[in-house]
This record gives structure tokens, sequence and C-alpha cells, in this order.
């Protein structure tokens, strides 16, 4: 059960005669990842911090509606869940009544946490604490 805590680490091996993108389940997240907007990319890590899914509304209370001055990006929390869940990253759960719940499988999960720690805005990863700008 150990070796299985950090799936990215033990799926290194893949047949070389695919691409690159396909020879590892490593690559394959990142090459996805890259294919996203700097909004989709931010959303993607500060979602990953979520053990088992949230709903929008937390998401939203995480993620806020965020404006970049120095690049001119701004972006809805909604918007780029959407489109997280068109690009299969984000899965959407329904729960009878409730509203659904925004959920990463476990792999994905793990590798956006290695994009946030990697952004600089993991402050705390024992209290899962986020800088928001």
């Amino acid at each position: 059960m150990t070796r299985l805590k950090h799936r990215l680490q033990i799926l290194i091996g893949g047949a070389r005669d695919l691409p690159e993108r396909q020879q590892t389940l490593r690559n394959t997240i990142q090459w996805s990842y890259n294919l996203l907007s700097e909004e989709e990319q931010r959303l993607f890590w500060r979602l990953s911090v979520f053990v088992g899914g949230c709903t929008l509304e937390a998401a939203e209370t995480v993620c806020g509606t965020w404006s970049d001055t120095s690049t001119g990006m701004a972006g809805s929390v909604l918007e780029c869940v959407a489109s997280l869940v068109d690009k299969s990253l984000l899965q959407q759960i329904a729960q009878g009544d409730e509203e659904p719940r925004l959920t990463m499988l476990e792999t994905i999960r793990e590798y956006g946490l290695e994009r946030l720690e990697a952004s600089g805005r993991w402050i705390s990863p024992g209290t899962l604490t986020l800088r928001t700008t």
C-alpha cells in the first residue's frame, strides 16, 4: 500500500515506440495540463487540495473570481470548472437532491498537488493553506 501512495513515481515505464506523451502516466497528465489556459491551470492545482472532491460553492470560496493584472487575465470559477470537466480532468458527480460534487481521480489530484507546490503558493502542507495572490 505504501508503494501506491505516490502513483506518479511508480508509473514511469512504458513502450518506447509510442509518442512521449503516451509513454508514462505522468507524461500523459502533463501533456493534458500543458494544453490548459493559465486560468485553468491555476484552478486545477487549487482544486487538488480537496480530498474527496468539493461542491462548486466550496471551489468558489477557495478560488473565488480572480483577476491578474500582470497578465490581464480574469475568469470565473464556474467557466473554468466547466472547461476542466469537458477536458476530463475534473468529474462532476450527482448526489441526489444535493449539489453535485466536483472530484478528481487520485492520480490527477496528485499531479495537481505537485503543480501547486511548484507554483510557490502552497504555504503550509500540514494545514493546506493557500496563498491566493
